[in-house]
């Protein structure tokens, strides 16, 4: 035993175990295995114990080396981490709200032919042709709002503010600091847009408006035309005066006695009513009274009101309120159209008015000048002239312990651009007021507003003339290059001017035949002597009243029919007896009658 043990704790030199190999550093991969326990004479007696199996050739270890070396693993890791970021992973929106982010970025899955900033394009430039009706309907579910808009601005922009460009913005340009999901990039889009809502409203006015118009008419139409059915029908009336006359039968002697007529509702109350043997109802028994005297057509009154079941789904508040909302939409593009012109002459006036620059209390324009040959290039030459001489004077009078007046330069070049004026201004001696001059300056300055109205033309027609002879003028014109022109309008500005002129038409027409129909409505309702009572009511219940007056006469007719029936049953029966007692009883062959014994039968 103490050998074993000294043995174990001193194992001898010559002794290959695996102990001392794995004491080495390896450069290899660890092997994950579970090693056995075994003496030599255990491992005598297994596999391990051949030799050729603990041999490995060079080549093998340097194959071995490269593949499984700790150095080609730790160098493939960073590899690893380095290929994660460019695999797809959804980023999470940090300007939006989770659910309002997951919405958005489920909505863009149906433009699949549009990206981000082709749906903002569309929108800007109110290309109809771009969307279908699903799409814009979408659209209006996820449009960003103004606040969402601001938050994503708020994210590009950065801790510091800084503003990005209009590439950067959209994702044209170079890629933003920080980035953005889908729906943020969506929203980054309308950043430059002016009003995307109404823009959008537009847009789905303009691509509704004639299915829905169409349709609108087709109903109010169906409409009138029940009612009118329902006024003028000959049977329903022979009808109602049948069942006024029974009901002042049976109620005689009574607070409801000598009524001189009944709420439609009550023609539903005739079937409550039953006979003593509960077969037959008053509706029954009307019908019955109908059907013998000949009358069928009156119990068939509904062939007179073929639109009456159609028109009974169709409630008269809502046509009007839709007549309501598809005239205000085209009201609402109108409007629009009417914001991106202001929009349109607000650039373009912006760009064509100078800085204005302020010398003590006054702000001095440059303005044309108002001589009678003089160019508008000229007198605004003048008065950039005026304005460098009342600068200069402002800089000399630094010097000097006596300010001199700036406004002195500016009424030096209004005389001179105004000689004979300048000389009665020089007779006179109460000095003229500096500004009366600048203003007559702007006044000559303006086109007078007859000239504009002379040429004819409507805003609509002048579009795009305008914008071409803007165009022209600053490609002939070096100088007028440098300067920044005015944005163009959308391209969707002629159609949709087209657009408001036939949907204004269409809206009148629209609006003529809504009041035809609530006249005809009012005449049903009165016709009944039901004064505001609504006509969906009516017209369901006398669908009902049909129904129940259809059910009284199969009823009927199925009476009739199990009579007639019973009668010929009957009459055949009769038939056979009277045939019986003509031919008497049977007899044998020799004339004597059989006779049968009672009890048993036999042979």
């Amino acid at each position: 035993m103490a050998e074993k043990l000294v043995q174990a704790l001193f194992p001898p030199d010559d002794c290959s175990s695996t102990p001392q190999v794995s004491r080495r550093a390896s450069k290899l991969l660890t092997l994950h295995w579970t090693p056995l326990g075994l003496s030599e004479e255990q491992l005598g007696q297994t596999v391990w114990a051949q030799k050729h199996t603990d041999k490995v050739l060079s080549p093998e270890i340097q194959k071995l080396e490269q593949l499984f070396s700790r150095t080609a693993s730790a160098t493939e890791k960073p590899a690893k981490t380095e290929k994660k970021p460019s695999r797809s992973v959804k980023k999470k929106a940090k300007a939006l709200e989770m659910t309002r982010a997951q919405n958005m970025n489920i909505g863009l899955k149906s433009f699949k032919g549009l990206n981000p900033a082709g749906i903002a394009a569309g929108i800007r430039d109110l290309e109809v042709a771009v969307f279908s009706v699903e799409q814009l309907s979408r659209l209006e579910e996820i449009l960003p709002t103004p606040q969402e808009i601001q938050a994503v601005q708020r994210l590009i922009a950065g801790p510091g503010g800084k503003k990005k460009t209009r590439e950067e913005e959209t994702g044209q340009g170079g890629a933003p600091d920080q980035e953005l999901d889908p729906a943020e990039v969506f929203c980054s889009n309308f950043i430059n847009v002016v009003r995307p809502r109404a823009k959008l409203t537009v847009l789905i006015t303009m691509k509704s408006f004639d299915t829905q118009c169409d349709d609108l008419v087709r109903r109010l139409q169906i409409m009138s035309r029940a009612c009118s059915q329902i006024t003028s029908s000959a049977r329903l009336a022979r009808l109602l005066s049948e069942v006024l006359a029974v009901g002042n039968v049976m109620n005689e002697g009574t607070q409801k006695g000598g009524a001189m007529g009944f709420t439609v509702d009550s023609l539903l109350k005739l079937t409550q009513t039953r006979s003593v043997c509960k077969s037959m109802t008053v509706l029954d028994y009307i019908v019955d009274t109908l059907l013998s005297k000949e009358e069928a057509d009156v119990v068939d009154f509904r062939e007179e009101l073929q639109d009456l079941e159609s028109a009974s789904r169709l409630p008269m508040t809502e046509l009007c309120s839709e007549a309501q909302s598809l005239c205000g939409g085209v009201q609402t593009a109108k409007r629009e159209l009417k914001n991106i012109r202001n929009d349109r002459e607000n650039k373009a006036s912006a760009s064509e008015q100078p800085a204005t620059r302020k010398y003590g209390k006054l702000k001095l324009t440059p303005a044309a000048d108002s001589g009678a040959n003089a160019t508008p290039g000229d007198a605004r030459a003048n008065l950039l002239s005026a304005l460098k001489s009342a600068r200069k004077d402002e800089v000399a009078s630094e010097t000097t312990t006596a300010p001199a007046d700036p406004r002195a330069g500016l009424m030096a070049a209004l005389r001179a651009a105004h000689p004979a004026q300048s000389t009665d201004d020089a007779k006179t001696t109460t000095p003229a007021d500096p500004r009366a001059g600048l203003m007559a300056a702007l006044r000559s300055a303006r086109p007078p507003k007859d000239v504009a109205e002379s040429s004819g033309k409507s805003p609509e027609q002048d579009e795009g003339e305008e914008h071409a002879s803007t165009s022209k003028s600053e490609g002939a014109d070096g100088s007028a290059g440098n300067r920044e022109a005015p944005r163009a309008s959308p391209a969707g500005v002629p159609t949709l001017t087209k657009f408001l002129k036939k949907a204004e038409r269409r809206c009148d027409e629209l609006q003529r035949i809504s009041n035809e129909t609530k006249q005809t409505t009012k005449d049903m309702i009165s016709f009944f002597g039901e004064t505001g009572q609504d006509p969906g009511h009516i017209l369901s219940c006398l669908v009902k009243f049909a129904n129940l007056t259809k059910e009284s006469k199969l009823k009927r007719q199925r009476k009739v029919e199990a009579a007639a029936r019973k009668k010929r049953i009957e009459e055949a029966e009769s038939r056979n007896k009277k045939q019986q007692q003509q031919r008497g009883p049977p007899s044998s062959s020799s004339g004597a009658p059989i006779t049968r014994p009672r009890g048993k039968s036999g042979p």
